[in-house]
């Protein structure tokens, strides 16, 4: 961390390189949450609630509004916030040795953090619905803009193609009679020479 390699350092009772003396009731606890918390909320750190933890100060200062637990589901909270933020965790193995007269109260502890672990669900899931809301309504956005101007300019032009087209309007005063040659255009109703009138075929 001094190196500025890690942003988040905790130890881990559950690495390789660990030495712990603990119970079986204790370590089948400990791995099974753990485990429980990569499958339902894909961490990727081995070990939320080891007491060793060290957090740099600008990451904390990030990290520390958004966590909302004040209890033992605090450590997973912090976490599982630093790697939402995309933040370097780096793990130690530990040296650990239970103490025997632990007050933890097993039971209530392990409801708490099961309805911690719902509520990041929770919240996870929301957040997914509302990204993929946003991306959908921009993606179409951008259609709409993309085929507007193809589609409005098609629909333009079958419109002009439909549209009946004018009747041809007879001059004002004049009437159109047949002949054997074709139809003349005349001044007055009656049959006019064609040298007078506009003759069409």
């Amino acid at each position: 961390m001094l190196s500025g390699h890690s942003d988040v350092a905790i130890g881990t009772r559950l690495s390789p390189g660990s030495r712990v003396v603990r119970g079986r009731k204790r370590e089948f606890i400990s791995r099974g949450y753990n485990r429980l918390l990569h499958t339902v909320l894909d961490a990727k750190f081995s070990d939320a609630q080891c007491g060793f933890k060290a957090v740099r100060r600008e990451a904390a200062r990030r990290l520390l509004p958004v966590v909302r637990d004040d209890g033992w589901f605090f450590d997973t909270e912090l976490l599982m916030a630093a790697q939402r933020e995309g933040m370097r965790i780096h793990e130690v193995p530990v040296d650990w040795v239970d103490d025997p007269d632990s007050r933890v109260e097993l039971v209530r502890t392990a409801v708490e953090d099961l309805r911690g672990i719902a509520r990041l669900l929770a919240e996870a899931r929301l957040i997914r619905f509302m990204a993929v809301g946003v991306v959908s309504t921009i993606a179409y956005a951008l259609l709409y803009l993309l085929l507007r101007g193809p589609l409005g300019a098609e629909a333009r032009t079958r419109s002009r193609s439909r549209s009946p087209r004018s009747p041809t309007r007879t001059p004002t005063g004049a009437s159109r009679s047949a002949s054997p040659g074709g139809a003349s255009w005349c001044a007055s109703t009656r049959w006019a020479p064609s040298s007078t009138c506009s003759r069409s075929a």
